[in-house]
């Protein structure tokens, strides 16, 4: 019974949630606080925060829903934000995964 329950419980959410960000803003009041999206659909967003206290990076689902929270550093946020532009200045997407935010990829493929 234990290992069903167990199995049960590391096969739940065992795929990072992907979104193939093309677009970033600044969240309106403040600096340095960022959407990013993808501006061709409305499925997925993630928020990177590395303004509050705690800075972190959300995933959020097509109906706006939190679905991953990754509390990061400020090192580690300046790296995200600046992972993003580098792919989005050489006009291609930038693809984050809630499991593994730090990857330098840009595309998803």
């Amino acid at each position: 019974m234990i290992k069903i329950l167990l199995t049960l419980l590391f096969s739940i959410n065992t795929f990072g949630y992907v979104i193939n960000v093309n677009s970033i803003k600044v969240e309106p009041t403040f600096e340095i606080r960022f959407n990013l999206y993808s501006d061709q659909s409305t499925d997925a967003s993630a928020v990177l925060d590395c303004q509050s206290f705690f800075k972190k990076i959300d995933f959020f689902d097509k109906k706006g829903l939190l679905v991953s929270e990754n509390y990061i550093t400020m090192g580690e946020c300046e790296y995200l934000y600046e992972q993003t532009m580098s792919c989005l200045d050489k006009s291609l997407n930038k693809c984050l995964d809630s499991d593994y935010i730090f990857s330098d990829t840009c595309s998803c493929d």
